[in-house]
């Protein structure tokens, strides 16, 4: 196994065995993406974006979470400091909020309050969710080169009631 895939093992490890949190069902019918990789989200400028498109990351991680799920915000610190130990690694962090009714202004507030040094972008046609088969929030996907999918599930072994 080369370096990569010694990363992406250790990032799956990482992020853990346990199951827990909040979200309504996650996935729609409707998926058109106009990109190269096929998978268009929605920036904060309100502008398609790839992630995959221009990334030379070792591996690229998605955090799906929504502004309203306390989960998601209590694991604030812990995404903060897997950013933090990995960023200089070649690894890409990118928070993903599905919800397609949620606002860019909650979105950037959700991010001042829990400060996310991260980049978001919005799934508003549930591109990615449906990619990566995510059902609830908070749930991570791991990728690395070649889209290939090496984790889906919790980032890490907690378990909340």
């Amino acid at each position: 196994m080369g370096r990569a895939g010694n990363l992406a093992l250790g990032l799956a490890v990482i992020f853990g065995t346990a199951w827990t949190g909040c979200a309504e069902s996650l996935g729609s019918p409707e998926t058109e993406a106009t990109t190269t990789s096929g998978v268009a989200l929605m920036n904060l400028e309100g502008r398609e974006d790839d992630p995959f498109e221009s990334s030379q990351a070792r591996a690229i991680v998605f955090l799906f979470i929504r502004t309203d799920c306390p989960v998601s915000n209590r694991y604030a610190p812990e995404v903060r400091s897997l950013f933090d130990n990995y960023r200089d690694q070649g690894v890409d962090f990118w928070l993903v909020y599905p919800d397609p009714d949620v606002t860019v202004e909650a979105i950037e507030n959700h991010l001042e309050e829990y400060r996310y040094p991260l980049p978001a972008l919005r799934d508003p046609r549930f591109t990615l969710v449906d990619l990566t088969g995510v059902t609830i929030t908070p749930e991570v996907a791991v990728f690395v080169p070649g889209l290939e999918l090496v984790y889906r599930g919790r980032i890490d072994d907690r378990y909340v009631d």
